[in-house]
């Protein structure tokens, strides 16, 4: 069998090339960090199983977004929250207008 290997650190690419097939891997490169034992505990707490850690750090370090709650209550839970919201504008306006008439 004739092989043929080339490595590009630079690129980070390895080519392997036989006789009768052509194959090509790309090679994810890896950094070395350090961490305290505090931080390592607590990355290992926040991982699943079969969870990398890498996989971890990209979870906890995600942008969220705000449709990333849709779905978290209920119907119910949801009219319930709506009612409260609008309870606690219709207070705040009420001292709002109770504060300016004083300042008349």
């Amino acid at each position: 069998m004739f092989l043929i290997i080339h490595f590009s650190t630079r690129v980070k690419e390895l080519t392997i090339t036989f006789k009768y097939m052509y194959m090509y891997l790309l090679i994810m490169s890896t950094k070395c960090i350090t961490i305290t034992n505090d931080a390592y505990e607590r990355l290992a707490i926040s991982k699943e199983p079969g969870e990398s850690f890498s996989e971890v750090i990209v979870k906890l370090t995600r942008h969220n977004s705000m449709l990333d709650l849709v779905g978290v209550l209920s119907d119910k839970e949801a009219v319930e929250l709506k009612s409260n919201i609008k309870e606690l504008r219709k207070r705040v306006r009420s001292r709002v207008d109770a504060t300016a008439e004083r300042l008349k």
